[in-house]
């Protein structure tokens, strides 16, 4: 502005001084500031402390979801219950279900919430695996490609259309068909799985996986968020001495930038990522993922129904 006044006064002293402000202004602002600036960014990172999940919480957390899901899937077929019962199971059995899909899969709370039904009916059609495919899992592993569904939805990055996969066992899938009967029974119209009763909004995940801690009774439950469990799966995954292959697979499940030009050189994740994935985040679930090796992960393991599949 100055420049510009002295510029309009013929000024050309002043227009000078001015001109040779600005350009050291330029040439040392970003030494000046933004290094300071990034400077105490990286000072605040290093000074807080990463506290995350303990693992027999998420274990406990676990087992009370799936316990409380078993319990109002089964009551609310009944033909007994009043609209008012109807509206409580639902909002229970979503409110739990949420939590569950959240903490299994370890995904960002917004991708799991806006999770659209017809994405959920399109993928609960098992994809057909190719019997060559087939022969490279283990027995473990094809059982876990008949006993998980895999769903895509849309990612965070509508620009770029991001696919976002989800893993569900049997008895969360059935928790998601029960809801969606639910709908139809209330006269619920939405395009989201997990939709409130009433309002215009699916629940928010971190909201339901706060009272799911609540009920639960953790301890430190303020540790147990979408991103700390992220952060726990990626942490404790070290202990596996992944192959770098079934790194990229877990990278890419979750939702990872890392050598993209490999996804058209490889197998089809979709079985690669229910055989791979879900034998990690069982393991993760239990508690039992830092007595697993890259090698067991390979081999057989012992089956105990659909979901508690680890002695």
């Amino acid at each position: 502005m100055l420049r510009t006044k002295a510029s309009e006064v013929e000024d050309g002293e002043q227009e000078e001084r001015m001109s040779r402000f600005i350009k050291c202004y330029d040439d040392e602002y970003h030494e000046r500031m933004v290094f300071m600036a990034k400077k105490s960014m990286a000072i605040e990172r290093f000074n807080n402390q990463k506290l995350l999940p303990i693992v027999e919480n998420v274990v406990r957390l676990s087992t009370c979801l799936r316990n409380e899901a078993s319990i109002l899937r089964s009551s609310a077929p009944t033909d007994l219950n009043t609209p008012a019962d109807l509206k409580e199971i639902y909002s229970s059995l979503c409110k739990v279900s949420l939590a569950e899909v959240i903490l299994f899969n370890r995904k960002r709370s917004g991708e799991a919430e806006r999770l659209k039904t017809e994405d959920f009916v399109k993928g609960s059609v098992n994809d057909v695996v190719d019997e060559d495919i087939s022969h490279t899992l283990s027995k473990f592993e094809r059982h876990l490609c008949k006993s998980h569904f895999r769903i895509e939805t849309r990612g965070k990055s509508l620009k770029r259309g991001r696919r976002v996969s989800i893993l569900l066992t049997k008895e969360m899938k059935e928790n998601l068909n029960t809801l969606l009967r639910l709908q139809s029974k209330l006269q619920i119209e939405s395009k989201y799985v997990f939709m409130r009763p009433s309002g215009r909004k699916p629940y928010r995940g971190n909201d339901v996986l706060k009272e799911a801690t609540e009920k639960a009774k953790v301890t430190h439950a303020s540790r147990i968020t979408s991103t700390s469990l992220r952060k726990q799966l990626e942490t404790l995954s070290q202990f596996l001495n992944l192959t770098e292959s079934s790194q990229d697979i877990l990278a890419t499940f979750m939702g990872h930038d890392i050598r993209t030009h490999r996804e058209y050189y490889r197998l089809p994740e979709g079985t690669l990522e229910v055989a791979k994935v879900s034998k990690i985040l069982h393991q993760l679930n239990m508690g039992k993922i830092t007595q697993t090796d890259a090698a067991q992960l390979h081999g057989n393991q012992t089956i105990i129904g659909n979901y508690s599949i680890y002695i």
